[in-house]
């Protein structure tokens, strides 16, 4: 199983009309050679480069879309990451806005894999990751890989990755289900840098 992602930017100079989101469409789909591949789900993700973005943050994030306006008051102090969200690297945001399985595939936790892999790459550089969540059932589902509910955001929870975060590999014995596996305790979950 693996993922593909596109993306397109402008070449001109970033500034609020543009280059200072980049969003990312997401497909799943089960290995085999590229014309056998089968459909696991999709999903959406931007990435918003609060560094590149400066002062046009604000502006940039109303532009693109009613759902990243949001956004911006909950998790940003006029250019920067608020105090509580800034910890150890990076000044980036990634937000994964949706990810839908295939009903077969549902149950697997490979959306937690998704987002871990989305997170250890094109989201490496970025110091806060958000997902939404739509109940109790789901929030914990988030919180296994380190998720937090947002303060005062009904429906976000947030991913801090200056911390050491739990591994979602392959289960031993289904090859098409993940799990988690958990830092030992909230003690040694540390700062990575």
């Amino acid at each position: 199983m693996h993922i593909r992602m596109s993306t397109e930017t402008q070449l001109d100079e970033p500034d609020a009309d543009g280059g200072l989101i980049s969003w990312l469409d997401i497909e799943i789909v089960e290995s085999g050679a590229r014309e056998d591949e089968a459909s696991v789900g999709r999903g959406r993700a931007a990435i918003i480069h609060a560094a590149v973005a400066g002062d046009e943050l604000c502006d940039a994030m109303d532009a693109d879309s009613g759902e990243l306006e949001a956004l911006y008051s909950v998790y940003f102090d006029g250019e920067w990451l608020k105090d509580e969200f800034a910890e150890g690297f990076g000044h980036d945001l990634l937000y994964v806005s949706e990810l839908e399985l295939a009903p077969v595939w549902r149950g697997r936790n490979i959306e937690l894999a998704v987002v871990r892999r989305l997170c250890d790459t094109v989201g490496s550089a970025c110091a806060l990751v958000v997902v939404p969540y739509a109940n109790e059932a789901e929030a914990a589902h988030w919180r296994a890989m380190g998720f937090e509910k947002t303060s005062g955001a009904k429906g976000l929870m947030h991913l801090r990755q200056a911390f050491e975060q739990p591994r979602v590999v392959r289960d031993g014995y289904d090859d098409e289900r993940f799990r988690v596996e958990p830092v030992d305790s909230a003690d040694k979950r540390r700062r990575m840098n």
